[in-house]
C-alpha cells in the first residue's frame, strides 16, 4: 500500500530532478510537473513504477524485520536481558539502525532498478546487473555503487 502511496511522489521528485541537467524547464514546481504528466501522459504513468517500488520495497520489509528480531535476541543475550522485559531505547536505536543498513545494502540493486525505470534506463541497468550476476569476479568493482537509500 505504501508503496502505491509514495509512487507519484517519487515519479514527480525524479523527473523534477532530471530536469535540473536540462537546458530548459519544463516544469514550475511539484504541483505543475504533477498536473503536466497527468495530462500528457495519464494518470495512470503517475503509477507507472509501483510494480518496481513494490519489488524493492517487500524485500527490504522482511529483511529489516528479520534483522531487528535478530539484533534484539543478540543484545537480550548480551545484556542478560529476558525476553519479558523490555529493550532500552538505545538498543532499539542500535537494532533499527542495524537492520535498516543491512536491508538497504541488500536491495540497494533493486532500489537502482526502481529510481531508473521512469528514467527509462531499465535496459542499462538489467544490462549492468546481469553482467555482474553473470561474471561474479566483478562484483567486488560494484561495491561503490552501494550508496544510502536517501540518495535515490
Amino acid at each position: 500500500m505504501g508503496s502505491a502511496v509514495r509512487t507519484p511522489f517519487d515519479i514527480v521528485k525524479q523527473r523534477m530532478q532530471i530536469q535540473g541537467t536540462l537546458q530548459r524547464r519544463t516544469y514550475k514546481n511539484t504541483l505543475d510537473a504533477s498536473l503536466q504528466i497527468a495530462k500528457k501522459e495519464g494518470v495512470l504513468s503517475l503509477f507507472s513504477t509501483a510494480h518496481a517500488a513494490l519489488l524493492r520495497d517487500a524485500p527490504f520489509a522482511a529483511i529489516y524485520f528479520t534483522t531487528y528480531e535478530i539484533m534484539k535476541d543478540v543484545q537480550r543475550k548480551v545484556t542478560g536481558t529476558s525476553k519479558d522485559e523490555k529493550l532500552g531505547r538505545i538498543n532499539n536505536f542500535i537494532g533499527g539502525a542495524t537492520a535498516g543498513a543491512v536491508a538497504a545494502l541488500c536491495t540497494n540493486p533493486l532500489d537502482v532498478v526502481k529510481t531508473c525505470v521512469p528514467c527509462s534506463y531499465l535496459h542499462f541497468v538489467i544490462a549492468h546487473y546481469s553482467k555482474l550476476v553473470a561474471d561474479e569476479t566483478q562484483l567486488r568493482p560494484s561495491l561503490p555503487l552501494v550508496s544510502p537509500r536517501s540518495y535515490s
